[in-house]
């Protein structure tokens, strides 16, 4: 799956829409301290009750349930994007992806917005066709020119050059007139070959309602910034995820549907999956002062890349990695156990120990108990059946991480290059399993959530 992906490579052109008009109330840059995290002291774990109050001077505060509790040590996010469960849970922040949008707007209370979407962008001048445009990939290219001695050979031989040096079409202006339209149609089968790598290709039609998605996910995160203080992540498409170019330009175009819509970069996350061409993509966005937040993170190689590439954020994902490691050995793990626990503890541990300013969000867990391990961590992104369940739990709940007592043997890595992430992250089969599959789901539901705008927009 990864090479196939990665053979494929997709160009997201770049199609500004228009200002529409339609406006809600601006959202106010974020105030600087409400994304700060408090420092613990060093040493004592905290603890939850059941008795809901605040102990007296000098003595640790005890909360009503486990949620509070957390939410004294981490900053709390939501990994929704239904409107009613956002306003039940009172997260600092929320994070969407194409996944979680999808399952939004299949819900009858948020299918508005699918048609709000197809209205401002149709009314936006050309929004609905900024949509994906695919690249071929060169697999080729052993010389850029000819002798002009070759009008001379035999039209077959020119023929297969041809089939790999596209310059020859200027060089063989005496060959017949049929080996260059042969060359053209090789060309064009080609590409072809390359965009059904990912069940994708020009002539479908769905594609260009990619730029409708962008301004429906956007719509969505507005909604979202008006109920939470914090921020809201909005993911480039995962198409894109192996073009740097194609990401930062994605990047830009949300951030620029969020400044119609009055939302000040401050406020926002983009979300880009962590392979090489994402990091890269991260590392230009950061320095333009966007912040970025690194998903699809499975192996301590995409860790120590996104802290040297200067993200603001990286979302690793915890039950995952439980998924694949569980499937490998054909048994269960205890939280304390569990091995994408493991892998959260010691890049929380590396990032603390060197002073990485990356905030460490830990992600997609299958039940509380792997919550609780990372209990501490600077932020964690829980689902809504995850967050009731800690909400119903009053038993303690002790602190797992902190910055203090966080200590990692391993030494700091700076100027990380591509072929030291490739060595180093490919090396790890299972965070490149879940890398590639991790793409392949949200491009899937990124897909469908197309096909719906087109089905819509015929009625």
């Amino acid at each position: 799956m990864a090479t196939t992906l990665r053979g494929a490579q997709l160009h997201q052109t770049q199609g500004r829409l228009g200002r529409t008009g339609a406006t809600l109330r601006p959202v106010a840059p974020l105030p600087r301290q409400a994304q700060a995290h408090t420092k613990p002291s060093r040493g004592g774990a905290t603890s939850a009750t059941t008795a809901g109050r605040v102990g007296s001077a000098g003595s640790a505060a005890t909360f009503a349930n486990q949620l509070e509790a957390l939410r004294s040590m981490s900053t709390v996010v939501a990994d929704t994007g239904e409107m009613a469960l956002v306003k039940k849970y009172r997260p600092q922040d929320c994070t969407t992806n194409p996944s979680l949008t999808l399952k939004a707007v299949q819900n009858p209370e948020y299918a508005h917005h699918l048609m709000d979407a197809l209205a401002q962008s149709n009314g936006a001048g050309g929004g609905v066709s900024s949509g994906r445009k695919f690249a071929a990939t060169a697999t080729t290219n052993s010389s850029s020119s000819s002798s002009s001695s070759s009008s001379n050979n035999n039209n077959n031989n020119n023929n297969n050059n041809n089939n790999n040096n596209n310059n020859n079409n200027n060089n063989n202006n005496n060959n017949n007139n049929n080996n260059n339209n042969n060359n053209n149609n090789n060309n064009n089968n080609n590409n072809n070959n390359n965009n059904n790598n990912n069940n994708d290709n020009n002539n479908n039609d769905n594609n260009k309602f990619a730029g409708v998605a962008d301004v429906l996910a956007v719509n969505i995160g507005v909604e979202l910034l008006n109920v939470v203080p914090g921020r809201v992540s909005t993911e480039v498409d995962a198409h894109l995820s192996f073009d740097t170019a194609a990401t930062v330009d994605k990047a830009l175009r949300i951030i620029d549907l969020y400044a119609a819509r009055g939302v000040d970069p401050s406020r926002l996350y983009i979300k880009i999956a962590s392979s090489w061409e994402g990091i890269e993509a991260c590392r230009q966005l950061q320095r333009r002062g966007i912040s970025t937040n690194m998903t699809l993170l499975f192996s301590f190689a995409q860790a120590a890349a996104c802290a040297d590439a200067g993200a603001s954020l990286i979302s690793p994902f915890v039950g995952r990695i439980m998924d694949w490691h569980k499937a490998k050995e054909g048994r269960d793990f205890a939280p304390e156990e569990d091995p994408g626990v493991k892998s959260v503890r010691d890049i929380y541990n590396y990032y603390k120990t060197h002073a990485y300013p990356t905030i460490v969000m830990a992600a997609s867990f299958r039940n509380i108990g792997e919550i609780r391990q990372l209990a501490g961590c600077d932020n964690i992104t829980i689902a809504p059946a995850l967050l009731a369940e800690l909400e119903g739990c009053t038993e303690p709940l002790a602190r797992m991480l902190s910055p203090d007592s966080a200590s990692s043997a391993v030494p700091k890595l700076s100027g990380i290059t591509r072929e030291k992430f490739d060595a180093s992250h490919g090396s790890d089969q299972m965070a490149v399993d879940k890398l590639a599959q991790g793409i392949e789901a949200f491009a899937s539901d990124q897909r469908k959530l197309e096909a719906m705008l087109a089905e819509l927009s015929q009625k």
